[in-house]
């Protein structure tokens, strides 16, 4: 219970670093604690740990911080995609949760580039669900609309 006090302390601190980010140092401590909450697979699922190392990179980036944001991702950058980014976790992520593959894809362009697997597989995943939820309205619709025509034969 203590740990995991901790650590949704450190998430807010983080947050706090970035909306009041008094100076450089600040940004690179949201860096850090962002990039070292998502080390670990408790971490992977939470929304609110990949906004807020998307949110730290934001600010890094409009800074012109770049420096911060490689000092962390090159001791990751040969085990974070394939930990984080595969394109096997998008298609369970869209499934589990559309915010936590917005939030991870938005991480994942910064780091790797938008052409990365999980972006493009995160974006045909969505697609795909998008296009059966229109399906789905367009069939409840025209069901609701016999319904409701049916009702009117009848009076």
């Amino acid at each position: 219970m203590l740990v995991k006090y901790f650590l949704i302390n450190e998430i807010t601190t983080c947050f706090l670093f970035i909306l009041y980010p008094d100076n450089n140092s600040h940004v690179q401590e949201a860096l850090i604690v962002g990039f070292s909450l998502l080390d670990y697979s408790s971490w992977k699922d939470s929304v609110e740990a990949w906004l807020c190392l998307g949110k730290a990179i934001k600010v890094a980036k409009r800074r012109k911080l770049l420096q911060f944001i490689n000092d962390e991702w090159d001791s990751r950058k040969d085990w974070w995609p394939a930990f984080h980014f595969r394109s096997y976790y998008a298609k369970k992520d869209v499934e589990k949760d559309k915010e936590l593959v917005k939030r991870k894809a938005v991480v994942a362009a910064a780091l790797i580039g938008s052409k990365c697997m999980y972006c493009r597989t995160k974006c045909n995943q969505l697609n795909i669900i998008l296009m059966k939820e229109k399906i789905e309205a367009r069939q409840h619709r025209e069901a609701r609309r016999k319904r409701k025509r049916r009702h009117r034969k009848r009076k």
